[in-house]
């Protein structure tokens, strides 16, 4: 099977473009934010829920703008996007990696895409540790390290232990330089 999982789909611009990809595809959209208005593919299985490293509830934190409530996160400590942390929502949240490895195998060819507003640190990191990283060929990934009040040591081991896997074809912006820009959208890589 071919699958193509998008975390943090937003309005659906990736699922999208990777669509004119054209072939046999099983597109998964995880986006819990439901002030987005969704556009995806016919046929996305869309999850209502934040990728996260255990099943449960998270606090999702919202623009403090009123007209842009499809500016979220689920990490406290995201410096951008004049976050309210005084009011969030409660949103259902699933252990990706117990997800990825209870619905794949080996077999599978999967591309995941994660614009994850931050949560991609503990996300992937999980996924480093339990090897659930291994159950995918090709990552495009958004990393928000100029975005988050974080230490910068931890960017820099995960990029690091990503880069260190042969298997996975890695896609997206990892060290800030004069040429790259801090943030880049990740649709971009989707070629």
């Amino acid at each position: 099977m071919r699958v193509f999982v998008d975390c943090g789909s937003f309005k659906g611009e990736a699922l999208r473009k990777f669509a004119l990809r054209g072939g046999d595809w099983v597109f998964h959209a995880f986006e819990p934010n439901r002030h987005v208005k969704k556009d995806y593919p016919k046929g996305t299985i869309l999850h209502e829920e934040a990728v996260w490293t255990e099943d449960g509830v998270l606090d999702m934190y919202f623009s403090k703008r009123r007209k842009s409530r499809s500016v979220s996160s689920v990490m406290a400590n995201k410096t951008t996007g004049q976050l309210d942390k005084e009011h969030p929502e409660g949103v259902p949240c699933i252990d990706f990696s117990k997800w990825l490895l209870h619905n794949f195998d080996g077999d599978d060819e999967i591309v995941l895409k994660m614009d994850i507003e931050g949560a991609e640190y503990p996300v992937l990191r999980k996924m480093l540790d339990d090897g659930s990283i291994n159950q995918i060929d090709e990552l495009y990934v958004e990393l928000h390290v100029e975005k988050m009040d974080m230490d910068k040591k931890e960017h820099l081991a995960l990029v690091q232990d990503l880069m260190s896997i042969s298997s996975l074809d890695l896609h997206g912006d990892f060290l800030p330089s004069p040429k790259r820009p801090k943030s880049v959208n990740i649709e971009w890589y989707l070629k």
